[in-house]
């Protein structure tokens, strides 16, 4: 296997650290004012919003920690830090289901039935 050179485990680091911060940014201007303008539901729809935006913030941790982990410390403590962020995502997506079922509401009807 090709060693990777500190330098593009580096920049793997920097475009995940912008990506999280875009995605934070989203979620705050975006999200939040879509929240204070939603009259009804908004107890229903919060939580599978908050479930979704800690989804995507591991998954966007992930190659971030991961790099500067192979930068600093080295293959051992990169295989605990996936394994830890491996459980946390399969954790967090166990944990939406609860969050997600009061959001999808009744059935509606089809309009031709």
């Amino acid at each position: 296997m090709r060693q990777a050179s500190d330098a593009f485990l580096l920049n793997v680091a920097e475009v995940s650290a912008t990506l999280i911060g875009l995605f934070l940014v989203g979620v705050f201007f975006y999200v939040e004012t879509g929240f204070r303008r939603l009259e009804h539901g908004r107890d229903v729809v919060r939580p599978y919003f908050r479930a979704g935006t800690r989804i995507v913030l591991l998954l966007y941790a992930l190659p971030l920690f991961l790099s500067l982990t192979l930068v600093v410390l080295g293959p051992t403590w990169n295989r605990v830090l996936f394994l830890l962020f491996s459980l946390l995502l399969l954790w967090a997506n166990v944990d939406t289901l609860p969050a997600s079922r009061p959001s999808q509401g009744p059935p509606t009807p089809l309009p031709f039935s």
